[in-house]
């Protein structure tokens, strides 16, 4: 326990890209249909062969081809320009079962779209556990039809810049599985304009969650563990993320985040 409301935490730390992973479970409910006007992407990849269209469940990918070797696929999207220093709006990883599936059916469904909202969105493989560079593709696509977060919802800081607590439960436009840790709290800080530090924090059912002391003296730790000389102040936020199956993938969808702030490490 790391504190009063009772978290359970675990750490991930990576320069530039921060991924946490998580294990397949249950289908979720499946969406509506909709009317949409479809439009449609098409990447240039030797690997991949990706495409990406609207459909009224959402944004659906589909790929000529994805390597035997794949261990992992990685799927980041962004709300507006793409900027990998940052922590994506909506992330999947997938892998075991789940990807063996993919490649042979070569299509899988993202379901959290708003309507009109521009999107930009990274794919990535990894093979025996490194990334494969040459493998990833960048490209945007305006947002059609989706589940997606209808109320506003603030993440607020402590007074004393120690956790965060969000203003209320997301509510979304079709209903969805959560995992058994329903949140996870991202706290994000920057050692200079092109790189990122991330830690996250599972926390349940709770809107709430404690950073400082227990977080930043695990990211210190871990820095010093790597023989990084990254000390100092640093700008900050924290996002809180929802851990949502869609279809036996995993998918954290960011439902807020704070206020930029200084990081003291």
């Amino acid at each position: 326990m790391l504190n009063k409301i009772g978290i359970l935490m675990k750490i991930c730390i990576s320069m530039i890209l921060a991924i946490m992973l998580i294990s397949c479970a249950s289908e979720a409910p499946a969406q509506p249909p909709a009317e949409i006007d479809n439009a449609e992407v098409n990447f240039s990849n030797d690997n991949l062969g990706l495409q990406i269209e609207n459909i009224p469940e959402g944004i659906r990918f589909t790929f000529d081809n994805i390597p035997e070797d794949v261990t992992t696929l990685f799927i980041n999207i962004y709300e507006g320009e793409y900027n990998p220093a940052q922590w994506s709006d909506v992330f999947a990883a997938v892998l075991g079962p789940r990807l063996d599936e993919l490649k042979v059916t070569k299509q899988l469904v993202c379901p959290f779209v708003k309507k009109d909202q521009q999107y930009a969105i990274s794919i990535e493989l990894e093979r025996n556990k490194e990334l494969d560079p040459a493998s990833k593709l960048t490209e945007s696509i305006q947002g059609q039809n989706g589940n997606y977060i209808t109320n506003n919802i603030d993440l607020k800081l402590n007074d004393e810049q120690t956790g965060v607590a969000l203003s209320a439960e997301p509510e979304f436009s079709v209903p969805v599985e959560y995992g058994s840790e329903k949140y996870e709290y991202i706290l994000l800080f920057f050692p200079d304009e092109s790189s990122s530090v991330s830690a996250g924090i599972y926390s349940g059912n709770e809107l709430s969650c404690l950073f400082f002391p227990e977080t930043t003296n695990v990211i210190k730790e871990d820095l010093k563990e790597q023989s990084s000389k990254i000390e100092g102040d640093f700008p900050a936020y924290v996002a809180a993320v929802c851990n949502i199956n869609y279809k036996d993938i995993w998918w954290m969808l960011c439902a807020a985040k704070t206020e930029e702030f200084t990081l003291s490490l």
